[in-house]
């Protein structure tokens, strides 16, 4: 899943970063949310992100943002789970919307020397 970013308005950028074991780490803000886990479930088209060690008043903000990017919320469990599929290009987290980062662009090839 790789790296998603946040631009503040201050030009620092937020991250979200997915690793293939299931685990996410937020990187220059909502770091009280880690550590963090992902679990992407392709039959339903569903992402799930387990906040096991987020702090109690850190989690209400999710059941505002329920219809409005964030599918389900169970706070017991202390999961949030989005639609999510080949064309998911944004996750909203408590309010804020990373992005997945696009394919990286070939550099373009020098421009010919005449000799």
């Amino acid at each position: 899943m790789g790296i998603w970013d946040l631009r503040g308005r201050d030009g620092k950028t937020k991250q979200m970063i997915f690793e293939p074991d299931g685990k996410l780490t937020f990187h220059g803000g909502l770091e009280y949310f880690n550590p963090a886990e992902w679990t992407l479930i392709e039959s339903r088209h569903e992402l799930i992100l387990s906040l096991l060690h987020a702090p109690e008043g850190k989690l209400d903000i999710f059941h505002t943002y329920i219809g409005n990017g964030v599918k389900a919320f169970n706070r017991d469990l202390k999961e949030v789970t989005y639609t999510f599929d080949k064309d998911t290009w944004s996750l909203n987290v408590a309010g804020w919307i990373y992005s997945k980062a696009s394919q990286p662009v070939a550099p373009a090839p020098p421009e010919p020397v005449l000799q």
